[in-house]
């Protein structure tokens, strides 16, 4: 049942990959961005919904610890995308220049945290929850880059929100925060990577806003 629920994860994220990838702008760095973040987000799903009909072994643990790598390195640069989506919306604060330099430097210390927490221990052991097989940590971790990536995006939802009146990138990162926060005792992160989904839905729609094209 689990394995399934990903593998519609996937289809779902594959089609707002696409939509993504026909989208035009002037500058490509925020779908760029998106696309990748999309893409990692997808393997996620994969590798979780491909668990049981790979089994325990090397293989799995492999794919798994990539599946680690991608989101210490991937997920933090969706503070980048922030960024770019607030200044197309012309938010003040992210026209400053020392705003690219807080920003990077904020996402490479989450980089750093992310690394610390569940790339440096390599503790990773098979666990099967709601039917789905994967290689996670023996004990669980809180996932401290993951919190911060998203109440930073709240916090510019915010001032995108102030200065278009467009509130859904808000919206969608509070509901992000809300179901994140559901235990994963019994479904695992099922409705994690669902809350992910409205996620990154939210900037599918700011990047689509004409301000964000232009």
């Amino acid at each position: 049942m689990g394995s399934a629920i990903y593998f519609g994860y996937v289809l779902i994220q594959a089609v707002l990959w696409s939509q993504v990838l026909r989208m035009r702008f002037d500058r490509p760095a925020p779908r760029l961005l998106l696309l990748l973040v999309i893409a990692c987000l997808m393997y996620d799903n994969g590798v979780s919904a491909l668990g049981v009909l790979l089994g325990e072994g090397q293989v799995l643990k492999a794919l798994n610890i990539l599946r680690f790598v991608l989101h210490v390195f991937v997920t933090p640069l969706v503070c980048v995308l922030c960024l770019q989506i607030a200044r197309d919306a012309r938010v003040p604060a992210a026209l400053h220049r020392q705003a690219v330099w807080v920003v990077w430097a904020l996402t490479i210390a989450l980089v750093a945290v992310g690394f610390m927490q569940d790339l440096a221990p390599m503790d990773f052991v098979p666990k099967t929850v709601f039917g789905v097989l994967t290689y996670t940590h023996t004990t669980a971790v809180i996932p401290i880059a993951a919190i911060v990536m998203n109440l930073f995006t709240i916090a510019t939802a915010v001032l995108i929100w102030r200065t278009t009146g467009w509130p859904f990138l808000f919206i969608t990162s509070v509901l992000m925060l809300l179901i994140a926060a559901i235990p994963h005792a019994y479904f695992g992160m099922i409705p994690g990577n669902a809350g992910e989904i409205i996620f990154i839905y939210g900037f599918v729609l700011a990047l689509g806003k004409k301000w964000a094209q232009a």
